[in-house]
């Protein structure tokens, strides 16, 4: 599966430029309060797609695993 990016993004033309959590918040999936970020997924081997949950980090966790 390769990630094509988040979801929200394919939703309009301008999706990629709408604050994340007002699209977050209307997109149908429980992402705002579980922290995750959902982004489609495309196989190029079989045509297969599906919406992935991945976890949000936030740059602050970033910086304390340095």
């Amino acid at each position: 599966m390769d990630n094509q990016g988040r979801l929200a993004d394919f939703f309009a033309d301008y999706s990629p430029y709408r604050e994340y959590d007002h699209v977050d918040m209307s997109n149908g999936y429980a992402d705002v309060q579980n922290e995750q970020c959902i982004h489609y997924a495309f196989c190029t081997n079989c045509g297969r797609s599906e919406n992935v949950a991945i976890q949000e980090v936030s740059t602050r966790d970033i910086y304390e695993s340095l």
